[in-house]
């Protein structure tokens, strides 16, 4: 909420330079750490560069492409010996096609969202959820 604050430009997808994409990935290798989001911290930061909220999520969502895919290769490599014809379409082929169309629900719904709305609701929700997974964590 407070780079809303800190934000005086409105750069769109195509007026991001060569400095804020550098700015965007080191941001992201942050999410490394359990806890930290990566789609949040490359918003985060894509709001930090000055781009507007839809262009900072569009390029999200274009930056987890190759960590999905990374995620895809490495599940195939360590599942190479139980692959066969059944458990490549229950493994793989059936969850992907699910994934790809609730993601894609999900995206179009952000991004109409973030037309007019603020990333508020996301923030307050994030908190709390992070203050309960935390208080039931240190209660456990």
């Amino acid at each position: 909420m407070l780079v809303n604050f800190y934000q005086k430009k409105n750069k769109n997808l195509g007026e991001i330079s060569r400095k804020d994409s550098i700015i965007i990935g080191i941001f992201q290798c942050i999410s490394i750490f359990p806890g930290i989001s990566r789609s949040g911290i490359t918003i985060f930061s894509g709001l930090l560069v000055g781009m507007d909220r839809q262009s900072a999520v569009v390029y999200s969502f274009i930056l987890s492409i190759p960590t999905i895919l990374g995620a895809v290769c490495l599940m195939i490599i360590n599942n190479i010996n139980e692959l066969n014809f059944e458990n490549i379409i229950i493994k793989f082929i059936i969850p992907t096609f699910f994934s790809f169309i609730f993601s894609y629900i999900a995206i179009a719904f952000i991004i109409r969202y973030l037309k007019n709305g603020t990333f508020k609701p996301f923030v307050i929700y994030c908190f709390f959820s992070g203050v309960f997974l935390l208080t039931t964590n240190i209660l456990r």
